[in-house]
């Protein structure tokens, strides 16, 4: 059996194809942004990726990491239990949330100990 269409369907002009461009380029660009989001740990320290910003601590620099609730966009600037996001406290006592590491709050206190973890070890090699 066959189907067919029959309709007059809308061309696109040069506003709205110009729309689409820009709209399917910006969401290329936040899924290539999103591989990278996380935090990154290497021999000389940590590298904590977000959407719009990243920084990068040399171990001496770093106090300890916890799972905290999630609060942000996704959850309309209220804090939800729901979701646990890794957070990390500087040697100043500056504690950082990194908003590219949320996820279910056992995954993430699984992760975020990790992380304290490897902190702790790197503390206790510094001189």
């Amino acid at each position: 059996m066959a189907v067919s269409v029959v309709g007059n369907f809308p061309s696109l002009d040069g506003v709205n194809a110009s729309l689409a461009c820009v709209f399917l380029a910006v969401a290329v660009a936040a899924f290539i942004r999103s591989i990278f989001i996380g935090v990154k740990v290497g021999e000389a320290g940590v590298r904590l990726v977000s959407w719009f910003q990243t920084r990068t601590f040399r171990w001496s620099e770093l106090r300890r990491s916890d799972a905290v609730p999630y609060y942000g966009l996704w959850s309309k600037g209220a804090e939800t239990r729901l979701i646990s996001m890794i957070q990390v406290t500087l040697a100043n006592n500056v504690a950082l949330k990194v908003y590219g590491t949320m996820g279910a709050p056992r995954a993430t206190i699984r992760r975020a100990k990790i992380l304290n973890d490897m902190i702790a070890e790197r503390i206790e090699q510094l001189p």
